[in-house]
């Protein structure tokens, strides 16, 4: 969207370079607005820690759910790092 001054002397470019900047300046309001509702918590801290303190209290449960997505997030949540696999052994956490 570069122009030089000879383009800016000619009236149609100025008023497409004003739409561009008024279609900009639209934009960034409608951006500012969806990020001030994802900023807003949907409920108070003890209703959103409620279902995880739910999820996590029996993780046997879960790994024999056969949820294969919960069970790699049990995974996720429990150990920092991916397990190392031994073939003679199986999974290790160290």
């Amino acid at each position: 969207m570069r122009c030089s001054l000879r383009e800016l002397k000619v009236p149609y470019r100025i008023r497409h370079y004003e739409a561009k900047v008024a279609e900009l300046e639209r934009e960034k309001l409608l951006c500012l607005e969806k990020l001030d509702a994802q900023a807003e918590p949907k409920g108070s801290f003890e209703e959103i820690l409620e279902p995880v303190l739910m999820f996590l209290a029996n993780p046997w449960k879960i790994s024999e759910s056969g949820n294969t997505h919960a069970r790699r997030l049990v995974l996720k949540l429990a150990f920092e790092d991916r397990l190392s696999y031994c073939r003679k052994e199986g999974a290790r956490t160290s």
